[in-house]
């Protein structure tokens, strides 16, 4: 007999991604898309689709990142999509750098992510969080 898991919300799907980020962690972030999820890095770009494909790039990605400030707003939700924005000032190959941004999220029903559409600027600085951002 298996037991069934409880869904994540929005928030929690959105603070097990920013741990995963802070963390290095391409297993976690893996685990939060269902098999076949698409994660748009750029909207102009191909998604990279499902977990395996996701796991590389996340280990790709986040290979030469250290000081990890990351921080995400409260999801905004309707329905199974949600929009969270989020503030980074993370260190890339060692020097600064800072990268808010905006992601739309659609969830099944167990709260896993089947596509996360990201949108956002990157700046070679590290820039404090503005007031008011993530004020949801």
């Amino acid at each position: 007999m298996s037991v069934a898991q409880t869904p994540l919300t929005p928030d929690e799907w959105v603070e097990q991604f920013a741990q995963a980020w802070r963390n290095h962690d391409a297993d976690l972030v893996a685990s939060l898309f269902v098999e076949n999820g698409r994660l748009y890095i750029s909207v102009l770009d191909r998604p990279v689709t499902g977990p395996e494909a996701i796991r590389a790039m996340w280990e790709q990605g986040t290979a030469n990142q250290s000081d990890c400030d990351v921080i995400f707003g409260k999801a905004l939700s309707a329905g199974n999509r949600s929009v969270v924005e989020w503030w980074a000032n993370v260190k890339n190959s060692g020097q600064p750098t800072t990268e808010p941004g905006c992601a739309v999220l659609h969830f099944n029903d167990a709260g896993l992510c089947v596509e996360m559409r990201e949108y956002s600027a990157l700046r070679s600085e590290q820039i404090p969080l503005r007031e008011g951002w993530l004020a949801f």
